[in-house]
């Protein structure tokens, strides 16, 4: 055979195996694509995390009006620095008013504001509720656990997670409260609602809620008041474990596994101990009613100290990866000789209040903006022909703190392309994006092959002008360029 017509059947062998490549590349990534519509989450660690970590704000049961003066309190809110609202709906010993709760939601009127639901430890056995699935009112004494009346005064129980009555009542408010937008769901001391953490109920309502939010179409993460538990297979099963910090009157927290100043092991979840076992750790200055927890305790201190406190902790458990929440709303004692908000057994930070702590928390939570992205998924031909265009798409996930927008100059761009552009450069955002912490972007746009035939690397990452870059890089693809004599082909 002619050496002519060996080179040629070489080079359409090639050819034609660079094709099945590219398709097979083109499937694979089509069904990345497909995936994430069907909404199918890639990423081990939900994007809500960092919002909640870095930007996140105590506002114990401001969808449930706690605390009074709720004017006063909504606009203390909408002027914040707040990304996350923990515990905004409470169901203490008594079922979330979910039309209550809406109104107020629109009345913050923040699109960026993630709203946290408390399921407390704490039933009302004479609480009423209409349980529509069943066309009956909830039976709340059925929810307590045996011998618990009275456990946090009259007319209080311990909530049994073995309890059926009980665990329908979670399913219906939780699945509520998933239609109306709330997204981080706070298990209060789960080790009193379980009945044997040898034989824990929890994971399988964690799974349930999991499922009926992703077939919304919902991003949601679920936390746990763990206390001292270490069975890192149970911790594992919540996107986070969260409790108090137990500071002192100078703000200082101990170096312990437990906090000294309850008799018993009341746990500091940022110790290795279980901090290693969990998924993540949110800490706040922690309340309980009594003169000596961590929210009297603060309240107690002249503005100074508060300020310093504020500031330390923040920077000390951020610096750890942990979240620390700004305190805007939470129980304190009323017998204490300190600072509060609308009235004397809450505190607020407001200008208008007594403590006036609003200015300090603002810069820090400032400090929490933070540039973050997951690459998703691409579509990229592997193969391509010179100088002609191709189009591709690429997605990317918002895992910051931080909204993109085209006039606040976030891109798109291409890796190495300060060295040498191959594919263009930069991606823009379309005027009117506004791509939210826990939202994806799509970009889709044109793309010349290079004029030299070769493998030139596609690869891109997100970036803001003159901020510089950040996240995931996009995965790197090699892709073939032929000359126009391939073209016949490809």
């Amino acid at each position: 055979m002619p050496k002519k017509v060996i080179f040629s059947s070489f080079v359409s062998i090639a050819i034609a195996v660079t094709l099945v490549l590219s398709i097979t590349a083109q499937a694979e990534q089509k069904d990345t694509e497909n995936k994430i519509n069907k909404n199918i989450q890639t990423s081990p660690k939900s994007s809500l995390m960092n919002p909640i970590k870095y930007k996140g704000c105590v506002a114990d049961g401001i969808l449930s009006e706690y605390g009074k003066d709720m004017s006063n309190q909504v606009d203390v809110i909408k002027r914040s620095e707040c990304s996350y609202l923990h515990r905004a709906l409470e169901t203490w010993a008594h079922p979330p008013d979910f039309e209550k709760a809406r109104k107020i939601m629109a009345a913050i009127d923040r699109d960026d504001m993630i709203y946290g639901m408390f399921l407390a430890e704490a039933i009302n056995p004479k609480a009423k509720l209409r349980y529509p699935d069943e066309r009956r009112s909830f039976k709340f004494k059925e929810m307590c656990k045996k011998g618990s009346k009275g456990t946090w005064g009259e007319n209080t129980c311990k909530a049994d997670l073995g309890s059926e009555e009980y665990r329908k009542y979670l399913k219906y408010i939780t699945e509520q409260a998933i239609d109306m937008g709330i997204q981080s769901f706070l298990f209060g001391q789960i080790y009193f609602q379980e009945r044997d953490l040898d034989d824990p109920i929890a994971p399988q309502i964690v799974s349930e809620m999991r499922k009926y939010a992703a077939a919304q179409g919902k991003e949601i993460v679920i936390g746990a008041q763990t206390n001292d538990i270490t069975d890192e297979k149970y911790l594992r099963v919540f996107d986070y474990i969260e409790g108090g910090v137990g500071q002192n009157a100078e703000g200082k927290i101990e170096d312990k596994e437990c906090s000294s100043k309850w008799g018993w092991c009341w746990a500091l979840l940022w110790n290795d101990k279980y901090a290693k076992h969990a998924n993540d750790v949110v800490l706040h200055l922690d309340w309980s009613g009594f003169k000596n927890d961590d929210m009297s305790i603060y309240a107690q201190m002249d503005k100074e100290t508060r300020q310093k406190t504020l500031r330390g902790l923040y920077d000390y458990f951020t610096g750890k990866d942990m979240g620390f929440l700004m305190p805007y709303l939470a129980v304190v004692n009323s017998e204490i000789n300190g600072c509060y908000g609308p009235k004397k057994d809450f505190y607020s930070p407001g200008s208008m209040y007594k403590c006036n702590d609003e200015a300090v928390m603002t810069q820090v939570l400032e400090k929490g903006e933070r540039d973050e992205a997951k690459f998703v998924g691409q579509s990229v031909p592997s193969a391509m022909i010179a100088g002609e265009r191709y189009s591709v798409s690429l997605i990317m996930k918002n895992t910051g703190t931080t909204t993109w927008k085209k006039d606040n100059l976030y891109r798109l761009g291409e890796e190495g392309e300060a060295v040498s552009p191959v594919w263009g450069g930069r991606a823009d955002f379309l005027v009117e994006d506004a791509i939210k912490p826990g939202e994806e972007k799509m970009f889709s746009f044109d793309v010349t092959a290079p004029k030299e035939p070769g493998t030139y690397n596609f690869r891109w990452r997100m970036l803001q002008e003159f901020g510089g870059w950040f996240g995931e890089s996009s995965i790197s693809i090699p892709v073939t360029v032929h000359g126009q004599e391939a073209k016949s082909v490809l």
